[in-house]
């Protein structure tokens, strides 16, 4: 449960190793490395080396930025015509695993080097790809365009060489995913730039900060309002807007009833959704009357969340028992103390399948069809009947337990013999599933 945790440990770059002494330490860096055989630049405040050093960078015409927060930030190149540079791609791995179905807001901001003196050149492309495994296991080569980036950028020129420029998005996860790559992911071809001059050779370089990738997960799936007392809870994050369900349009919201609530956030286009159940307390019932099927287990379940006590000593949410009896459940959470009391009855919960050993089709209304007979007190939830002959071939195979075989394959009478059936049906009992399986003989006459 978490409004705004960034999955990226080191995303403003302000946790070093060292002081960068010369380009190409991206390493120094706690958690980032090259995602390629480019070699990304970190800059800070602390260093000597007056190419690296914020905010005045000798590089080797004098540039001049402050990071967006902080004292450090990195650069990438990320485009060039006829220039040796390779394009660079920043990489780090996210603190968790990405969720599957999980919406992920993600932004990182960019800004253009600019030098005076220099051949200028701005680009319109960049942005960021989540993948499993690091880069150089996926077998990319040089500049990586053959990974699709699932966050890019959708303005025009980057050229604010003043500002810094937010290229920010959603993105819904596969699933464990736990690698971010960050750098222009189209070859120079598929780039669009503009420059300052017309001489050649010329390229763009960026500045990074603030990396960030966010679950909106503010809520617990239940909230406990104790003996109706009345809970608020903060769903705030970062600069998004927000619209409770309540019709509330503030970060902060105080939950006074029973029910199912959600809040929506808007931020930068995307839509993010949290949502809990509210129950009080109060209205829990603190006695329950099970039933059980003799010669089967059943699962206890807490009814409420906090530390868990029953009576065996068991100190799990859940407590499997296969014995009929009375079991008590003591919890213990912010709230109070609690008791609960749980009455387990045995009970005779035999679903019996019935198939006939031999039929004769012969059209006289008489067992001109066989299929299973049941003696459940309990519906049957699932059926596979199926029929073979004795070389093990299926002639007949249904879900349906109103259908039964006719003694025909495709439309053709089948032979007088010996057939084997294997029967395969479930129901349930207090939410159990039990399933049986059958195997016999029958005969067909005619």
């Amino acid at each position: 449960m978490h409004a705004q945790i960034n999955l990226v440990s080191n995303g403003s770059f302000e946790e070093i190793s060292d002081c960068p002494s010369d380009g190409g330490q991206i390493n120094k860096a706690n958690g980032w490395f090259s995602g390629s055989n480019g070699t990304p630049d970190l800059y800070n405040e602390c260093a000597t080396n007056p190419s690296v050093l914020i905010p005045n960078i000798f590089q080797p015409f004098i540039s001049y930025q402050y990071a967006k927060t902080g004292k450090s930030f990195i650069g990438i190149i990320c485009f060039g015509i006829l220039t040796s540079d390779p394009f660079e791609y920043p990489e780090t791995k996210l603190k968790t695993k990405l969720k599957s179905n999980c919406i992920y807001y993600t932004r990182f901001y960019v800004n253009p080097r600019y030098v005076n003196g220099w051949n200028n050149c701005f680009i319109n492309q960049v942005g960021l790809a989540f993948t499993e495994k690091k880069v150089d296991e996926q077998n990319t080569i040089f500049n990586i365009t053959n990974i699709n980036p699932q966050i890019n950028y959708a303005g025009s020129f980057i050229d604010d060489t003043l500002g810094w420029t937010k290229v920010s998005g959603c993105y819904k996860a596969v699933g464990n995913e736990q690698y971010i790559t960050i750098g222009n992911f189209k070859n120079s071809l598929n780039t669009g730039y503009k420059k300052e001059s017309s001489s050649y050779p010329f390229s763009s370089y960026l500045f990074i900060d603030d990396v960030g990738v966010y679950e909106f997960d503010p809520l617990p799936d239940t909230i406990y309002l104790c003996n109706g007392i009345a809970k608020t809870f903060n769903a705030h994050f970062l600069d998004a807007k927000y619209n409770w369900s309540t019709g509330n349009t503030d970060s902060v919201e105080t939950f006074t009833q029973e029910g199912k609530y959600f809040v929506n956030v808007t931020i930068d286009g995307c839509i993010l959704s949290d949502s809990t159940i509210v129950i009080d307390t109060k209205n829990i019932p603190t006695n329950y009357t099970k039933k059980m099927c003799k010669r089967k287990s059943i699962k206890l379940e807490s009814p409420i969340t906090g530390d868990y006590l029953w009576n065996d000593g068991t100190t799990t949410k859940n407590l499997m028992v296969n014995k009929a009896g009375v079991y008590t459940l003591q919890v213990n959470n912010s709230c109070s103390n609690f008791t609960y009391t749980f009455n387990i009855e045995e009970e005779e919960c035999s679903c019996i399948g019935f198939v006939p050993t031999a039929f004769s089709p012969n059209n006289d209304g008489l067992n001109d069809e066989i299929k299973p007979l049941f003696n459940c007190g309990f519906p049957i939830e699932e059926m596979q009947y199926i029929i073979m002959n004795r070389f093990g071939n299926t002639v007949f195979k249904t879900d349906n337990t109103v259908f039964g075989w006719d003694g025909k394959y495709k439309s053709v009478e089948c032979e007088i013999g010996n057939y084997v059936y294997l029967l395969t049906y479930s129901y349930r009992v207090n939410g159990q599933k039990i399933s049986t399986t059958q195997k016999g003989d029958i005969t067909l006459i005619r």
